[in-house]
This record gives C-alpha cells, structure tokens and sequence, in this order.
C-alpha cells in the first residue's frame, strides 16, 4: 500500500510530502563555515582578526576543545558562542572540518612575502634617539588591539601609554 499511494498520487500529479523517518541530512561544515566562520577566520581559513583554522595551526587545540570554543565562545578574544545558533551536530561538523586539510593548500612564497612588505619609515628619515620619555628601554609592552586594529607601546614602570597607531 505505501508503494501504491505514492505512485497513484504521481498519475494524478499530486505532490505529496515526503519524510524519511530518523533520516536528518548531515550538516555541510564548507557552508557553515562560510555562513558564520569566514568573516573573522578567512574564506580560505588563513586567519583574518581570527586566527588560521589550519590543521598545522591547530595543534594544540584538541578537536573536544574545538567544539566547546564553537560553541560557547571565546569572550575574552572576542570568539562569539554559535551554540544557540547551531546545533550539536553542526558544531561537530565544523570542528572535524577544520582539522581537515583543506582542498586547495595555501601557499606563501617569498614573492607573496615581499609584496605585503610595507615600508612605513625607510632608512635614515627616523631620528637616532627615542622621542618619547621611559626609564627603561628594555621595560616597554606592545600591546596588539585586535577589536579596533590598533597597536600600543607602554611604558611596564607606570603602565601608561607612550604611543599608540593602527595596524594593518
């Protein structure tokens, strides 16, 4: 009788909804990955203001931390919880696919090296002596702000700010 339905509903050109019981398509990682990943993390994966998801990146990170960092997030690096927004067979879907090598294996050769070179002061036009005030030169913080793509140089003796200009 299942058989039979099915068919005569076709003759009539009816459209009947089909379900396949237990039966939920597995989740596509690639396009989750571009839906939610690829904005901070790169279409290709080679890090943006979030970092690399390569496997040879991800060595330290065991693939059971992957999951709970997608899915509950990061705040203190600004990595946001997917958790509400995905289910936990997306979640494993993404966290197995980025310790998967990608298709197309990124390269960098010393071309492509040379030519994100950016030369802000070339040599010669700098002055010989620092032109801000520190006790210690060998006491001085950099401090990289990701959220706002600025870089910072503190004084470590009085915590304050020497200088501070964007970064690429």
């Amino acid at each position: 009788m299942r058989r039979v339905l099915p068919l005569f509903a076709a003759l009539l050109g009816l459209a009947l909804p089909v379900s396949s019981p237990a039966r939920a398509e597995a989740p596509d990682p690639a396009m989750l990955y571009h839906q939610h990943c690829a904005a901070c993390h790169g279409v290709d994966r080679l890090g943006g203001i979030g970092p690399a998801l390569l496997p040879d990146n991800l060595s330290r990170l065991k693939p059971a931390e992957a999951v709970e960092v997608i899915r509950d997030g990061r705040p203190a690096i600004q990595m946001p919880a997917f958790g509400e927004m995905l289910g936990e067979a997306e979640v494993g879907a993404l966290a197995e696919w980025i310790y998967a090598r990608p298709e197309v294996e990124p390269s960098w050769s010393d071309a492509d090296i040379l030519a994100s070179h950016v030369v802000n002061h070339y040599y010669g036009t700098l002055p010989d002596e620092p032109v801000f005030e520190v006790e210690d030169l060998k006491n001085l913080f950099i401090v990289v702000e990701i959220g706002d793509h600025h870089v910072s140089l503190l004084d470590g003796d009085r915590f304050e700010r020497i200088a501070r200009f964007p970064s690429r």
